[in-house]
């Protein structure tokens, strides 16, 4: 899904599991320079601030469809004594979880989804199944402030 949200020509998945420091997804130029870095699901707020900070011009995203991992990340940020040189380079996205769910119940090993962004909303058909939720972007200062996070989870049962 974030393949999809993100894309653009050169992006392409990093090199998986074996190698932890490694972005999920990511692009280079044409003289190899870092341009893109994708965390997917969890990341860590030094860890992206020294990737923009190693890679300038880049642009560093992390993107989840978790509000308790997004509630840890935005607390990271909090616990920084100011801003970091690198953060403008960082975007935090938030999926709606609800959708990722969805997405994530079938169980075929090949799926084929047409995605759809617009404006704040993604649109996801996929295998004939039509599914939405809303999508925001937040930067680290909004991030520190708590916006654009779900909902704290529920003491209830």
């Amino acid at each position: 899904l974030a393949r999809c949200l993100l894309f653009e020509e050169r992006l392409e998945f990093g090199p998986g599991l074996s190698t932890p420091d490694a972005a999920d997804l990511w692009a280079r130029d044409l003289t190899g320079r870092l341009t893109v870095w994708v965390e997917c699901g969890t990341a860590d707020a030094e860890d992206l601030v020294r990737v923009a900070q190693r890679n300038a011009g880049s642009q560093v995203h992390a993107v989840f469809g978790d509000d308790r991992r997004l509630r840890e990340l935005c607390d990271q940020f909090r616990g920084f004594d100011r801003p970091r040189k690198g953060e403008d380079a960082l975007s935090i996205w938030r999926v709606e979880p609800a959708l990722v769910r969805a997405l994530a119940r079938s169980e075929a090993r090949r799926q084929v989804w047409t995605v759809t962004v617009l404006d704040e909303h993604l649109y996801v058909e996929a295998d004939g199944t039509s599914l939405e939720g809303p999508l925001a972007r937040l930067d680290t200062a909004a991030a520190r402030a708590g916006l654009g996070v779900g909902p704290p989870p529920s003491s209830e049962p």
